[in-house]
């Protein structure tokens, strides 16, 4: 059972859910739904149990590097299906608010900010008007957007690297896709000086072996969509949602003044802010993402080659489709064979491994230097 507070409207929920679940989109099947307030004091509605997990670090641990790039990737490919349909064809006609998702979003996070702002932080004030200043041209997209869509939303399968439930419609709207897109991204530049969000320390997102890069992210998501990767905007939309994450953080650290927080660590969200909108800034001025590192003080990322790239893309695909996979092979081969003299010999898979490496990966010019190179295992 759902109830939620008057102002996330119940039925808006309700109603999304259900379009999304006849659509066949991974959603709890919603039951029913009841405006009387009479009956547990609040409106609610009622939706399945869906059996799987929820992951609440966004490094994964509990999962092997080929899992953990395979669940970011269903969770890019389920945000790229929900992006696909069209209000007509979910029968979502007059949801939301129509054009102007942009400018709403900077007005109503910025309004926000104002109200529970304890201290005056210029850069979140620069940040809201680098926003207003630089709103996407028409700013008339209508698709369907989840508005918290990110890996603890979801309910995946409960062996298999697969989506069962999408979690969390009350701030579902239309809007412009990649406004999801960059929130569920956004952890790639997480400030190193800062906790996550809801986790005990700081985030070793990007150093954790198995998640794909915000590039190979990127090209799933577009390739899915039929459209093209060169998302002119995303730098808008990055921004964005750091505004919106700093403007949360101090709204947290509002209520926590009022004594109305019950998170423990409240009075830390106020030393977010800043880096958070410094960090939203620092990616307004970004052309281009790789997503595997932070934005420099300029806001520029040391540049490898156009050739460099494509074999970097290359390598982490390969270590992503057949080098992963073959962990356990590997570690069961020496494991057996620890105590006899076929511990010195190479398991018949590392031997593919090698061909496939110099097949698929390593340019020409490249095989004869390859030669006798092993593959670290």
């Amino acid at each position: 059972m759902v109830e939620r507070e008057e102002s996330l409207k119940v039925d808006r929920e309700y109603h999304v859910q259900k379009a999304l679940f006849s659509a066949g989109f991974p959603v709890p099947e919603p039951l029913l739904y009841c405006s009387d307030v009479s009956v547990i004091g609040t409106e609610f509605y009622v939706m399945e149990h869906v059996q799987g997990r929820v992951f609440r670090d966004l490094t994964l641990p509990e999962v092997s590097p080929a899992e953990r790039s395979a669940l970011y990737v269903a969770m890019i490919e389920t945000l790229a299906r929900l992006h696909s349909f069209s209000l007509h064809s979910l029968g979502l006609q007059g949801y939301g608010r129509g054009p102007g998702y942009c400018r709403r979003q900077v007005k109503t996070w910025k309004k926000q900010y104002d109200a529970s702002a304890h201290v005056d932080i210029p850069t979140m004030n620069q940040l809201a008007e680098w926003l207003m200043n630089n709103l996407p041209a028409g700013d008339n997209e209508e698709n369907l957007i989840h508005g918290d869509f990110r890996i603890d939303n979801i309910i995946f399968h409960p062996r298999e690297a697969r989506i069962v439930a999408v979690l969390d419609w009350e701030l579902s709207t239309t809007g412009h896709p990649l406004a999801d897109l960059a929130y569920t991204a956004a952890f790639y530049f997480w400030p190193n000086t800062i906790k996550q969000l809801g986790q005990g320390g700081t985030l070793s997102f990007r150093d954790t072996v198995g998640i794909p890069s915000l590039e190979e992210l990127i090209s799933v998501y577009c390739r899915c969509r039929g459209i093209s990767t060169d998302l002119s905007n995303l730098n808008f939309f990055l921004a964005l949602s750091y505004f919106k994450i700093a403007g949360i953080c101090q709204g947290v650290y509002a209520r926590y003044l009022l004594g109305n927080s019950s998170a423990e660590n409240s009075y830390e969200f106020a030393e977010m802010v800043k880096p958070l909108a410094e960090t939203g800034l620092l990616l307004s001025k970004r052309t281009s993402f790789t997503g595997d590192a932070q934005p420099s003080d300029t806001g520029e990322l040391f540049q490898q080659t156009k050739k460099g790239q494509e074999v970097l893309l290359k390598v982490k695909r390969f270590m992503k489709q057949h080098v992963f996979p073959a962990e356990k092979e590997v570690v069961e081969y020496y494991a057996k064979d620890e105590n006899s003299l076929d511990r010195w010999k190479k398991p018949s898979v590392i031997l593919k491994l090698k061909s496939l490496m110099s097949l698929r990966v390593m340019p020409p010019t490249w095989n004869a230097a390859f030669g006798e190179m092993e593959i670290a295992m």
